[in-house]
């Protein structure tokens, strides 16, 4: 039955016609309310299925999430060692510094890992402040991790010329990075943290 069906037969059942027009419109009244009630009813119902589709879809992305979580920073822990709590707690804080999910930091770190640990002679604690640093270049400027991996490459070789390549506006020379290195250096001093950064170092 349509509504206007259901409305014509609620009004039709008074058999006195002047009782009939008051209880029709009560009946009336009575029927929108319990039509109003269903249809919010049924917006609620669906409401609620709408909700917990996306409670699963949190729920099912969160493991997920997780699961992926674990295994990089299983990965991050076998290649730093003693140096991956300093790892860690750059990731942790990522979204913050950079703007970048725990999980993609870890991904780019464990990315940058083994070549670099390879070029420190093993030193892990120096390629975890390193790769750290290079984790945070790539979140920072947008460019691609390749881009500033061979970026930093050249820099540890002394060849600045790959710097151009992360088109930041650094001239790609010794002393176009080190007018950067003191630049970072004002940088730190002006927001509470003193540091000597230096082309050697």
């Amino acid at each position: 039955m349509t509504v206007f069906e259901l409305l014509g037969k609620i009004s039709l059942d008074s058999s006195e016609y002047d009782r009939g027009i008051d209880g029709a419109s009560r009946k009336t009244s009575t029927f929108a309310s319990v039509l109003k009630t269903a249809i919010a009813g049924g917006a609620i119902v669906a409401g609620m299925k709408k909700l917990a589709d996306v409670v699963t879809d949190i729920g099912k992305a969160s493991y997920e999430s997780y699961k992926s979580y674990e295994q990089l920073a299983g990965g991050a822990q076998l290649m730093f060692g003693d140096a991956y709590d300093f790892v860690a707690e750059k990731a942790r804080n990522a979204y913050k510094t950079v703007q970048m999910s725990q999980n993609n930091y870890l991904q780019q770190v464990n990315g940058f890992a083994t070549g670099l640990k390879t070029a420190l002679g093993g030193n892990v604690q120096a390629a975890a402040e390193l790769i750290t640093a290079e984790a945070d270049v790539v979140a920072a400027t947008g460019n691609t991790q390749e881009a500033v991996q061979n970026a930093f490459n050249g820099i540890m070789k002394s060849n600045f010329t790959m710097l151009d390549n992360l088109q930041l506006g650094i001239t790609p020379t010794k002393e176009g990075f080190q007018q950067l290195i003191d630049k970072v250096n004002e940088w730190n001093a002006e927001n509470g943290e003193a540091t000597a950064y230096t082309i050697d170092n």
